[in-house]
């Protein structure tokens, strides 16, 4: 965690806390922060892709999701560095920067790019990883939130900016 973690964390906090002040709030830094609505929790990683930030490697984003009753309904994921704004919402679909997202209809996986993440600190899994990314071929682009939105909003993982 980085002072970068912690500062953006309390700004998201305030910010939320200004307009639902019962709401809980669970972030990857600090834990749970309780409010007396149970029933509404943020999730937030203020800065995910921590280790890519430090690095100075541009994949990283912000991570928030709204869940009400244990089921999200509300998620967004910005990455600042190229100014994407992912948003979806329950029954309304997915959007990037306000345009409607739209998944591929692709019924086999033959020429489609998967987006997927592994757990760098679970070397357990090495192994396992190696194996699978040897029988395929991978293009890698960015964090894995990032990642998961592009692939579902039938993005390119290599697409110029």
């Amino acid at each position: 965690m980085t002072n970068v973690d912690k500062a953006a964390e309390a700004i998201i906090i305030e910010t939320i806390r200004k307009s639902y002040p019962q709401h809980t709030i669970i972030t990857e830094e600090s834990g749970e922060h309780e409010g007396t609505d149970q029933d509404v929790q943020w999730v937030i990683d203020p800065l995910d892709g921590t280790t890519n930030f430090v690095k100075r490697l541009p994949h990283f984003s912000v991570s928030i999701a709204v869940r009400i009753k244990g089921r999200t309904e509300v998620a967004v994921v910005y990455d600042p560095m190229r100014n994407e704004l992912f948003t979806a919402t329950r029954g309304q679909g997915a959007q990037l920067n306000g345009y409607r997202l739209r998944c591929s209809n692709a019924r086999d996986l033959d020429g489609t790019i998967l987006a997927t993440g592994f757990p760098f600190k679970a070397k357990q899994h090495a192994t396992t990883y190696m194996n699978i990314l040897g029988k395929t071929v991978y293009r890698m682009r960015g964090l894995p939130p990032h990642r998961f939105c592009c692939a579902g909003s039938g993005l390119r993982g290599d697409r110029p900016r």
